[in-house]
């Protein structure tokens, strides 16, 4: 879970256009991210504020979906909206590769 979380993962999922809070430190029982002061896609979309902001997470989870992989949490929670109402995807721990129908 820890590797997920990681540099390297949000490297790889910037090159797939799926933005990820910064990281500003990870060890064996801590990540520390950049604070987003938007909230959460549940809370936002719980508020009436804009349904573009589903369809942008829905996008996200396509191009990850397209790259051969899933988020095995996938809920609104997980998704942060900025300020710009920019979606940007937090909870990296299970990702996996999985490109099967079924896990899609």
């Amino acid at each position: 879970m820890l590797k997920n979380e990681g540099y390297e993962t949000r490297i790889n999922l910037r090159q797939l256009g799926i933005p990820t809070p910064r990281l500003v430190s990870i060890s064996n029982d801590t990540i520390v991210e950049e604070y987003l002061e938007g909230g959460n896609l549940f809370r936002a979309l719980s508020n009436g504020v804009l349904n573009s902001l589903a369809f942008q997470a829905g996008t996200l989870t396509g191009k990850l979906h397209k790259a051969g992989y899933v988020f095995i949490d996938n809920k609104s929670q997980n998704y942060l909206v900025t300020l710009d109402n920019l979606i940007v995807r937090t909870d990296l721990a299970f990702i996996q590769r999985e490109d099967s129908i079924f896990s899609r």
